[in-house]
């Protein structure tokens, strides 16, 4: 409830948000897409329906979870989704999966729907998750193939050419050693893989120069988002409406703040920022504590695996939205089905003492009656 009591008051906020954008609409602002005949009631409907839908997640997935065999069928469930996203990544050019989206010449993969960023973030959770599961396993020829799926997803991650998601991975697995080991000196390893990354790319050093790539007009677009919050500080432009107020006061019109603290303060105003904002340290505090006090292997790679997620959604997060989602992204329903994937996640972690308690008395009832014997 720590986590799903400040979900459930940034959805409210929300739609109280959207209810005042229609109370006192802005008089410069049409409140429509340029392109398409999609009604604002429709879209802010489905805003109102991603943001109730988030916490529901949260409450449902823990209820579904109740045995260390049901975690196992979900891990599996995830890894088996990840592989025709991580394939179809690596494997763009033979299938045809190419977005319109260019960087530096190079096509970016798009898979069902899903390109640049988003789809990077999500092959990152991907590899954490099998990461994370061959840092427990003990099974050789299990760790094997989980070795392999790790490889494939980070490959996957790499493929997608998204900067932010680069460095988000090497985040990830920073978190996922450092918990894991607790050695600094185990930080050194993924650092010790650039020298090679640089030698067989030597061209991927431009992918963060300014002057040679597109970057730099995201802060342009952040300012935009500021000074679309600015027309209503407190109570926002409306959960989902950014897309149209950037085209009435944009310079950079994109559509979205490219930030998801941005983007909440600006549809939802400060308050809205703050229930995001507690959102997240409870997220970070919450999994924390269920990795500290899992019982089972499973339980602490599960736990390990969204603490190196984390981490790479809390540096995503400053580019795109990696935590809430809204129409403003356009597609639809299609940001919550990238992020509900995240949501399920963590569910599952918070639903780690459910199959852990039966676990934790298997192994101690045998131990109680061998003391009492002696």
């Amino acid at each position: 409830w720590s986590i799903v009591v400040p979900l459930l008051c940034l959805a409210l906020v929300g739609i109280m948000s959207i209810v005042y954008s229609h109370m006192f609409p802005d008089p410069l602002v049409t409140y429509a897409f340029v392109h398409s005949t999609v009604s604002l009631t429709l879209v802010n409907l489905v805003e109102v329906w991603l943001l109730i839908s988030t916490p529901l997640l949260i409450l449902m997935v823990p209820r579904m979870v109740r045995t260390l065999k049901d975690a196992q069928w979900m891990i599996g469930a995830f890894l088996v989704i990840g592989l025709p996203y991580a394939l179809g990544t690596i494997f763009a050019g033979p299938l045809h999966l190419y977005s319109q989206d260019v960087i530096l010449g190079v096509q970016r993969p798009e898979v069902f729907g899903t390109t640049s960023s988003i789809l990077g973030i999500l092959n990152v959770q991907f590899t954490c998750v099998a990461l994370s599961l061959l840092l427990y396993t003990h099974n050789v020829s299990l760790r094997l193939g989980l070795a392999l799926l790790t490889c494939i997803f980070a490959a996957s991650v790499v493929m997608t050419f998204g900067r932010e998601t680069w460095i988000g991975l090497l985040l990830a697995v920073w978190a996922i050693l450092w918990f894991r080991f607790k050695n600094p000196l185990t930080l050194l390893f993924p650092l010790m893989i650039l020298p090679l990354v640089l030698l067989i790319f030597p061209d991927v050093i431009n992918f963060y120069n300014p002057t040679v790539v597109y970057g730099a007009d995201r802060i342009n677009i952040w300012q935009d988002a500021i000074a679309i919050w600015q027309h209503s500080p407190y109570m926002g432009v409306g959960a989902g409406n950014f897309q149209f107020f950037d085209i009435a006061y944009g310079t950079e019109v994109v559509g979205v703040a490219h930030n998801q603290f941005l983007e909440v303060l600006a549809e939802m105003g400060v308050q809205g920022l703050l229930c995001l904002l507690v959102t997240i340290v409870m997220i970070g505090r919450v999994t924390l504590n269920c990795f500290n006090t899992a019982l089972s292997d499973m339980g602490k790679a599960v736990s390990l695996a969204y603490l190196g997620y984390f981490a790479a959604l809390l540096f995503a997060t400053f580019f795109t939205d990696s935590f809430v989602p809204s129409t403003a992204a356009a597609g639809g329903t299609g940001p919550f089905l990238i992020l509900s994937y995240s949501w399920v996640f963590l569910g599952l972690v918070l639903s780690i003492p459910n199959w852990d308690r039966n676990i934790g008395t298997q192994f101690t009832a045998p131990a109680s009656s061998e003391s009492a014997s002696k």
